[in-house]
């Protein structure tokens, strides 16, 4: 009988214990704020590049490309001759493949038209386009 006692008050205590720190957390009356979370300092912008003006050429000067498609190279990153001048077959295959064009850059001639007018010549279209 007695250690059915002792385990008895154990058992209360620990209740006791668990129940007064329960009830410590759910007091009312003032309680500390969280306190406020740090915020970074913005960040300073990069200085401002000191390089000209990217020129943007007419590309409509080159055969086959119109109004939209010229938007659509711009939008590309594609805003001067001498850009289209230096594509590789790598960079034709990427332009033809984002523009479901299937070859209509080298049927074309994009890139010997724009090595033309990059160097400042004109080509046939070009003439006619004035």
């Amino acid at each position: 009988m007695n250690s059915i006692f002792v385990l008895g008050a154990i058992a209360m205590l620990l209740l006791g214990i668990i129940f007064g720190y329960i009830a410590a957390g759910r007091r009312s009356g003032p309680t500390k704020a969280a306190p406020e979370p740090v915020s970074k300092p913005p960040a300073k912008p990069a200085p401002a590049k000191k390089t000209a003006a990217k020129k943007k050429d007419d590309l409509k000067k080159i055969s086959g490309v119109g109004p939209a498609l010229e938007k659509k190279l711009h939008g590309l990153g594609v805003t001067t001759y001498q850009q289209i001048a230096d594509w590789k077959a790598a960079d034709i295959k990427e332009v033809d493949e984002k523009l479901n064009f299937k070859g209509r850059i080298q049927r074309e001639g994009w890139v010997k038209q724009a090595k033309i007018l990059a160097s400042g010549g004109e080509t046939e279209f070009s003439r006619r386009k004035k």
